[in-house]
């Protein structure tokens, strides 16, 4: 009886050797199982059990000149958008045969972190990519096509051109949402805080933002910069405002992020504002990682997961059809009121 080495990888000619068959016969088991009797399949698959011989998926991958992995980019993974839109894109490729690979580029030195990765996937012959992109960075994507790949772009501006289809959220509708539920509420002087204008995602909010005000007479808005929006900004633009005189304080305040919100939130409590009865709050992104707040926090729900699996349907269809057209697809937010602009239900 032929045993397991001691040392080393066991090699697909050692498991011929030791099933009794020829090299082809286990090939066939692995890709081809239809071509092979029963009895032949059970010993060989009882052969590599013993061995414990794991498949080459690089050298399989080199012969075939493809493989069945697709890889997502990924911005932020604490931020709970780009996470969503994982489980989509999974719950697709789960679901056809294909393997996802995930790969966080992260906010600090994202464009850099990004071309390494894009360069990693496209090295390895990956089947295609899904690409959260970076401040509208798409250098990338001719990378990609050079290489013979496929790719999809998610998380883009309205106006960005480039060949390769594209799934986006309607940002500009959030801030419209965001603006538009605090005016219903009776507030009339509202802040848009966190972020930079130049940011696509953010400067789309306020667009929205300012035309829900546009639309009633005497609300006013205005933009309070940060250069982030983390939760120190938030606490930053808490400090500013709270300085304020009374008649110049907004009663509405509209965070570019969930994370800033929870920064000013608690920064205006310490400060004696009640939280919706002086300064009705609410986010524009449903980022997980600001649930835990005092007063349970208004946002803007944003499709992630549907981004997901709209992105990675769009890449299926590109690698399995020779005829595939670009499509631009666009998904809208909803309005989740809670606590923090509506006040405590009673």
């Amino acid at each position: 009886m032929v045993s397991s080495p001691s040392r080393g990888t066991v090699t697909m000619s050692e498991v011929a050797a030791a099933a009794g068959v020829s090299l082809g016969t286990v090939s066939n088991v692995l890709n081809h199982p239809e071509r092979v009797r029963d009895e032949v399949i059970e010993r060989v698959s009882e052969t590599i059990t013993r061995l414990g011989y794991v498949r080459n998926s690089a050298a399989r991958t080199l012969a075939a000149g493809r493989s069945n992995t697709v890889g997502y980019v990924m911005v932020d993974i604490s931020n709970s958008l780009y996470t969503d839109i994982a489980r989509g894109a999974e719950d697709v490729t789960s679901s056809s045969g294909m393997y996802l690979v995930v790969a966080n580029a992260g906010v600090e030195g994202s464009t850099a972190r990004q071309a390494t990765y894009i360069d990693h996937f496209v090295e390895n012959q990956l089947r295609g990519i899904l690409l959260a992109v970076f401040d509208n960075d798409v250098s990338g994507v001719a990378r990609i096509r050079q290489a013979g790949g496929r790719v999809v772009l998610l998380d883009v501006a309205t106006d960005l051109d480039v060949d390769a289809c594209t799934v986006r959220i309607d940002y500009e509708l959030s801030g419209y949402l965001a603006a538009d539920h605090l005016l219903s509420q009776g507030r009339s002087r509202l802040a848009f805080a966190g972020g930079l204008r130049s940011i696509h995602a953010i400067g789309e909010r306020l667009a929205g933002a300012e035309r829900a005000v546009a639309e009633h007479a005497g609300a006013t808005l205005e933009f309070v910069a940060s250069g982030d929006i983390q939760a120190t900004d938030g606490r930053a633009v808490a400090r500013e405002l709270a300085a304020r005189a009374p008649g110049e304080m907004p009663d509405g305040i509209i965070t570019a992020a969930d994370l800033v919100a929870t920064g000013l939130m608690p920064e205006l409590l310490a400060r004696g504002f009640r939280i919706p009865d002086d300064v009705a709050l609410i986010a524009c992104d449903d980022n997980k990682s600001g649930y835990d707040n005092v007063v349970p926090l208004s946002t803007i729900d944003l499709p992630g997961y549907a981004v997901g699996q709209a992105g990675m349907n769009l890449l299926l269809d590109e690698i399995r059809d020779p005829d595939h057209m670009h499509r631009r697809v666009v998904l809208k937010p909803t309005l989740s009121a809670r606590e923090s602009s509506v006040g405590r239900a009673h």
